[in-house]
């Protein structure tokens, strides 16, 4: 289990990142802030996920509630046909952890992500058990809601 405050002060420090990024990038020559954001999900994905408090509570919950943007229709494949919140967000953070995600650019150094594909599979399989391709923006208010949650549950905003 995860210590409350480091993972509060963890996923704060991450949203602030993000934010700070987002104010000064026109600035830059190029943005990186879709890769910034994929790098800054290692961290949002794995914190809920370590955190049994956390966890519980998003084991509980849908993802057809609306209001975490992704979708069954989002999901492919999902041999275990488990659409809970806190599965969804395991399959993801596999991915992003196992780097068996793809993105629709090459390399995408000039080109901005809109798309992403999410594999995932238990460690001796050879197939996928879960595949998802989303798009950029329904991902990342994902993350960011997941993120908002995990505050709210360590903070003891929800009970």
């Amino acid at each position: 289990m995860g210590n409350n405050t480091q993972d509060i002060v963890f996923i704060q420090n991450t949203l602030s990142i993000l934010k700070q990024y987002d104010s000064f990038k026109k600035e830059l020559e190029q943005s990186y802030a879709r890769s910034l954001f994929i790098n800054s999900c290692v961290g949002l994905l794995v914190v809920p996920r370590s955190n049994d408090k956390v966890f519980d509570e998003l084991s509980k919950e849908n993802i057809s509630n609306g209001k975490w943007c992704i979708r069954e229709e989002n999901i492919t494949l999902n041999i275990e046909g488990d659409f809970s919140v806190g599965a969804i967000a395991r399959h993801l953070r596999n991915s992003v952890m196992h780097n068996r995600l793809t993105y629709d650019c090459d390399l995408c150094s000039s080109t901005v992500i809109k798309e992403i594909t999410f594999c995932d599979k238990k460690e001796k399989d050879v197939d996928y058990n879960f595949q998802a391709t989303l798009k950029f923006e329904i991902f990342r208010e994902f993350v960011l809601t997941l993120a908002q949650y995990a505050l709210d549950v360590l903070e003891g905003k929800v009970k």
